[in-house]
């Protein structure tokens, strides 16, 4: 559990070092397991520079998947679902995008002359971190709690989908990842503000 948080603060201080949204989301891609495995093939393909040894394995490999169902399934995942969601994903970025400057606008309104905390919500939240939460609002001040989730409403309530920012209770503001930036460079810049990791 003490070896979960310190990754959880250890990945969300790498988070608040990206300017961008799209660095973060290639530096998360660049350490993923799946990448990392790529990387670690190539380089054993670059030690050996064997074009032989490559034809041989995929030979093998053709050889193994003969019924084709593991084609089927693949060009099905492709062709069919990825498109599906990349539109998806495309079209929440876009209207976030759209969305951001009102939201900043009226977020940069609420925070004047107030301390906000930025804390980044954990996949399960315990009860304490729910106290430390409501502490910090019932003082005044603004709390954003940055969501572990892309897509899902999910948050300190089950609430309505949002793109940016969603009001959770008085002083409480649940943020999306990738609308975290803009949050960051427009309004917490010009704010007296504190990151909880």
């Amino acid at each position: 559990m003490i070896v979960r948080m310190q990754t959880d603060s250890a990945n969300h201080q790498k988070m608040t070092s990206h300017r961008f949204f799209l660095g973060y989301v290639y530096d998360l891609f660049t350490h993923t397991p799946i990448y990392t495995h790529w990387k670690n093939l190539l380089a054993y393909f670059r030690r050996f520079r064997t074009v032989t040894f490559i034809l041989r394995t995929l030979t093998l490999l053709l050889s193994i998947v003969e019924t084709g169902a593991l084609v089927i399934l693949s060009t099905a995942v492709f062709l069919v679902i990825l498109p599906i969601l990349a539109a998806l994903m495309l079209g929440i970025l876009i209207t976030a995008r759209i969305e951001s400057k009102r939201t900043n606008q009226n977020l940069l309104r609420t925070t004047q002359s107030k301390r906000s905390y930025v804390l980044f919500l954990p996949l399960q939240s315990a009860p304490f971190f729910s106290a430390t939460v409501k502490e910090f609002a019932a003082t005044g001040d603004i709390v954003f709690l940055v969501s572990p989730y892309w897509i899902s409403p999910k948050g300190v309530s089950k609430g309505r989908f949002y793109c940016t920012a969603r009001k959770e209770a008085e002083g409480i503001y649940l943020v999306r990842r990738y609308y975290f930036f803009s949050l960051r460079k427009h309004v917490l810049s010009q704010t007296n503000a504190a990151y909880v990791y």
